[in-house]
């Protein structure tokens, strides 16, 4: 369990919160609004006929934008993190009955994932309020 709960915790920070995966995430952003405005511009500007091209491009702007979403959000990465992690550890004992579980694991995730993040971001206020006091507290004519 405790390997469970690093693996969720862990792979949720370092997707939604990391700079590693920065690129990602705002790749992901700009790949859902590029579709986004050529669906738009398509539902706009080409006649009616051609529906295939409109409609792939809608597409893609769903895909990108749920994707985008799924990389900046800790609760929502770790719920499908956490089943993905349940599949890797319990692989050989599923069953077809193990739908609840794999849901429970899940929403274990996307918990242990919103602490794992608040603990993260309590911990660099933390650090940025020692920072001022540091700063705020340092003899007048010394250099920060």
């Amino acid at each position: 369990m405790i390997l469970f709960i690093l693996a969720v915790a862990g792979s949720t920070l370092i997707l939604t919160q990391s700079a590693i995966c920065k690129s990602l995430r705002e790749w992901l952003w700009a790949k859902s609004t590029v579709h986004g405005t050529i669906a738009l511009t398509m539902a706009v500007a080409v006649p009616p006929g051609n529906t295939e091209h409109r409609q792939a491009h809608a597409l893609l702007h769903y895909v990108f934008t749920v994707l985008a979403k799924l990389a900046s959000c800790p609760m929502c990465s770790g719920f499908w993190l956490g089943i993905a992690w349940s599949l890797a550890l319990e692989w050989p004992g599923l069953t077809p009955r193990a739908i609840a579980p794999l849901l429970a694991h899940g929403a274990a995730g996307s918990i242990v994932s919103a602490v794992g993040v608040a603990l993260w971001l309590t911990l660099i206020e933390a650090q940025n309020v020692g920072a001022m006091w540091r700063y705020l507290n340092q003899p007048e004519g010394e250099d920060p």
